[in-house]
């Protein structure tokens, strides 16, 4: 189960309040906060200049932030959070709610509500060009597997009497998903439209992450490995195993990459070798993605009046980027495509200066952010 929020308030960036509805490439010098004369402050990375370009939002340190929409749902219960070809989807637990957000703009809208109670509480989310799935029912031989058009419709149970299914993720062709709570606990495939279920790999700890991407099927686990299997069956291979916590597993056709509790961003060849760590020393890491370049994570807040922060490096290697890291506030998850990031933004509901207990999660709203450049 990957929660993704667990704090929240209107959207409030300290010094950088966030607006608009449209987003053009990079920024203008009128809306930066890097400087007087909108230079590149150097935490931008390979952004250009803000002087050089127009944004329709605010600008900082070469990078355009445009607040596309603030949907009325509670980031207090988010769960799970995925791109698709058009819109961003997440789960809101509290409610029991699927909900979709166009990455253009507009408002929120319910995919479905699932029902009231835990027997029906959504956890897993997976979009692809279709479809949005979900699983719920994270009890044993009560789970089941569910989907809707990807831009609403009916709702069809694909998979029924499962063993606590979680951390669900599909390649447009199969779904692969964690049974949890079992023995033993197993990543398990089945076509997107239904049909035998196929185990891949089974362990005595709770999986962590799973995530698919041509032809082969990655995930971690508790006690620290990391592991891939043909998405068709076979052995799995251990990647790696690091004696701390599992944490988040991506993968490319070069690489798997992942996230552990020592705080450490790693990177395997797939064609063999050592892992490489990225970066290290970060604080606990809550989300990760990668495009064709560079590896993208968001720092957990420690402290609510620090906040948290939305970090880049490249996937060879190379200096960390610190993309934002507004004071009291929580970036709740992230996703990407070719040209932009898009991050769930919610407030902690403290004030900094005078609370030395605050109070989060205040309110039960929230803001999709739009970030241009990457």
């Amino acid at each position: 189960m990957k929660r993704i929020a667990h704090d929240g308030s209107a959207l409030l960036w300290s010094a950088l309040i966030l607006t608009g509805s449209a987003v053009s490439a990079g920024c203008s010098s009128s809306h930066s906060s890097s400087g007087s004369d909108g230079a590149d402050s150097g935490a931008g990375g390979n952004a250009p200049p803000c002087s050089a370009v127009t944004c329709a939002g605010t600008c900082t340190s070469g990078r355009c932030f445009v607040t596309v929409s603030t949907p009325p749902n509670n980031p207090c219960e988010a769960y799970d959070f995925v791109l698709g070809q058009t819109a961003v989807y997440w789960l809101d637990a509290a409610s029991d709610l699927v909900l979709r957000l166009p990455t253009a703009g507009g408002a929120a809208t319910t995919i479905v509500s699932t029902g009231a109670g835990a027997a029906d509480q959504p956890y897993g989310l997976a979009v692809d060009a279709d479809h949005v799935y979900w699983c719920a029912g994270l009890s044993l031989d009560g789970g089941y597997i569910a989907r809707a058009p990807a831009s609403g419709g009916a709702v069809t149970t694909i998979a029924s009497g499962l063993n606590s299914p979680d951390e669900l993720a599909t390649d447009g062709t199969n779904l692969y998903w964690a049974t949890q709570f079992s023995s033993p606990n197993s990543v398990v495939s089945m076509p997107v439209d239904g049909g035998t279920i196929a185990t891949l790999g089974s362990g005595s700890y709770l999986v962590t992450s799973v995530f698919a991407t041509r032809g082969q099927v990655y995930w971690s686990t508790g006690d620290g490995r990391v592991l891939t299997v043909p998405a068709s069956g076979g052995t799995p291979r251990q990647l790696a195993y690091e004696l701390t916590t599992g944490g988040v597993v991506v993968a490319d056709s070069a690489a798997a990459y992942w996230t552990n509790s020592a705080g450490n961003v790693e990177r395997l060849p797939l064609d063999g070798g050592a892992p490489t760590v990225l970066a290290s020393g970060q604080t606990p890491i809550h989300a990760l993605a990668i495009d064709d370049t560079s590896i993208y994570w968001i720092n957990s807040w420690t402290d609510p009046c620090v906040g948290s922060a939305v970090m880049k490096a490249p996937l060879d290697g190379g200096t960390v980027t610190t993309i934002a890291s507004p004071e009291g506030e929580e970036f709740v998850a992230l996703a990407v495509d070719d040209t932009s990031m898009y991050l769930l933004v919610a407030g902690l509901g403290v004030t900094c200066a005078s609370s030395s207990q605050p109070v989060l999660c205040t309110t039960e709203s929230m803001s999709l952010v739009k970030v241009t450049p990457k």
